[in-house]
């Protein structure tokens, strides 16, 4: 079996012989945006993450899997991928860990107004701040019960969180306290105090929180978005961020990246950004390394 592995992943020596040793070729492509020079019919497994963005899949006519190096799977022809019978993986369970430290250090940031007293440490100001939140006893919506959300329920939980999961199925009984169907989101938005957005982006959920439904959410919720920018509409979550309907945003992901400088966004101290950088951790390497060896097997085996 010949595997295509781009520079979204380089692949280390050691790596490299031990992909070997279990009789696969390998190829690198070191750059995803490059023209591809090698003989495409002769791919049977890609490694890459926007490797599609840049080159013609239909080219690559003996492709039996590609794995993906992101959670998400919006950045492929999904209807090719499925008319053909490819394979198709993500990065499941790799980010879901720092994801959730992410999510949880970020909601106790807003909810323990950690940004107002960094802002006093700078200016050698002492003044004590009585709007302080505790976790306990608050309601979490989390939408999107895979790995990610999962993880985040798991981790919330112990502060005494009721979690509320969101999704068209349950998926995990035991990750929530409480499920409900997507369709009866808008019942309980004005009732949680923590809307975590862990859904996958696709045409039925891009600007799924519209202006009208983050009105709806809870006057002084938290808000916390770690999956796609364009599930929500971002003009409208900035005006409604300045009026005060938040008491804090955290956001990982936009609809444009890198975020525009002139975004209101950057100067709202309501808002917390991060450049889609949730996900880091030096173990994600390991993680991901294993993913792809266990996927090559089974498309193997098959």
């Amino acid at each position: 079996m010949r595997v295509l592995i781009t520079g979204a992943f380089p692949l280390q020596d050691d790596e490299r012989t031990i992909l070997q040793n279990l009789g696969w070729t390998i190829e690198i492509h070191p750059d995803e945006t490059a023209p591809y020079l090698g003989d495409p019919q002769a791919i049977d497994a890609i490694v890459c993450n926007r490797f599609f963005d840049h080159h013609d899949l239909a080219t690559f006519s003996q492709l039996k899997l590609i794995q993906l190096l992101s959670a998400g799977i919006d950045q492929v022809d999904l209807q090719a991928i499925r008319s053909r019978g490819i394979q198709l993986f993500n990065a499941k369970g790799v980010y879901s860990i720092p994801i959730a430290e992410w999510t949880i250090g970020k909601i106790l940031e807003i909810a323990k107004s950690s940004r107002v007293f960094q802002v006093q440490q700078q200016q050698h100001l002492w003044q004590k701040q009585r709007d302080l939140l505790e976790l306990n006893g608050q309601t979490a919506l989390i939408l999107g019960l895979g790995d990610i959300g999962t993880a985040i329920a798991q981790r919330l939980r112990p502060f005494g969180v009721q979690v509320v999961g969101v999704g068209r199925r349950l998926v995990n009984e035991d990750a929530c306290d409480r499920f409900i169907l997507i369709e009866t989101v808008d019942v309980w938005l004005p009732l949680a105090d923590i809307i975590i957005v862990c859904l996958p982006l696709n045409s039925e959920t891009e600007h799924f929180f519209s202006r009208e439904r983050l009105q709806n959410c809870k006057p002084g919720s938290i808000l916390v978005n770690i999956s796609r920018g364009k599930i929500i509409e971002e003009p409208a979550l900035a005006d409604l961020v300045a009026s005060g309907h938040f008491r804090g945003v955290a956001l990982d992901v936009f609809e444009q990246e890198p975020l525009p400088e002139t975004s209101p966004l950057w100067n709202d101290p309501r808002v917390l950004v991060t450049p889609h950088n949730s996900f880091v951790s030096p173990r994600n390497r390991e993680r991901l390394f294993q993913l792809i060896q266990t996927h090559l097997q089974k498309v193997e085996r098959s």
